[in-house]
């Protein structure tokens, strides 16, 4: 196999944090680091963070009961990254699931009922499938992309490396399109989000 020819699977220790430390205010890496008990001497020293990173990852996998990312990632319910030769395959922080049915018996006057619902980004609070399931719960349809249907566009937190380089996600780019030609669409925090939901 030629270097061309090469692709290197990886664990993104944000992703896996995000999904296993569930309910921290923020997952930067020096925050994290010290919610865990993992050392960071020095934040965007490369070999700082890579070491701490490491000890994130060592961290996780003793906690988890398993002796390699791939376990763990498999424990996780998440897709590992790829580095090949032209491209980078970013980590999934869900593994692809059929959209969950709407409640038709929830209440009518729920903001997201019978509404589409989007979203783009990675959740602080839930999986991508579990933030699905709490919208068609009440009632409303939530979608893997951005259509002339949608109501709503959840944004999380952007990875640089998908967006390469772009200022916002392609579903974001969509309903900012179909809202200039007036399309209802509106785009919310995850904080917006969650109050909608909950309210």
């Amino acid at each position: 196999m030629t270097v061309a020819e090469c692709t290197i699977n990886y664990g993104c220790t944000l992703v896996l944090g995000r999904r296993h430390w569930k309910g921290l205010p923020s997952y930067s890496l020096p925050l994290l680091c010290d919610a865990v008990g993992v050392s960071l001497v020095d934040h965007h020293d490369a070999l700082s963070d890579a070491r701490a990173c490491s000890g994130l990852a060592s961290r996780l996998l003793d906690e988890l009961g398993v002796s390699s990312i791939e376990e763990a990632a498999a424990e996780l319910r998440v897709s590992l990254g790829q580095v090949g030769a032209k491209d980078i395959r970013c980590l999934s922080a869900d593994i692809r699931a059929p959209m969950p049915q709407p409640n038709v018996d929830a209440d009518p006057d729920h903001p997201f009922f019978g509404r589409c619902v989007s979203f783009t980004g990675a959740l602080l609070q839930w999986t991508r499938a579990e933030a699905a399931s709490l919208v068609a719960a009440r009632g409303g349809i939530a979608s893997e992309g951005v259509t002339k249907q949608t109501n709503y566009l959840v944004t999380g937190d952007q990875d640089p490396v998908k967006l390469r380089g772009k200022p916002m996600s392609g579903k974001a780019a969509k309903a900012a399109l179909y809202a200039s030609g007036g399309q209802e669409i509106e785009v919310l925090t995850e904080l917006d989000f969650t109050r909608l939901l909950l309210g």
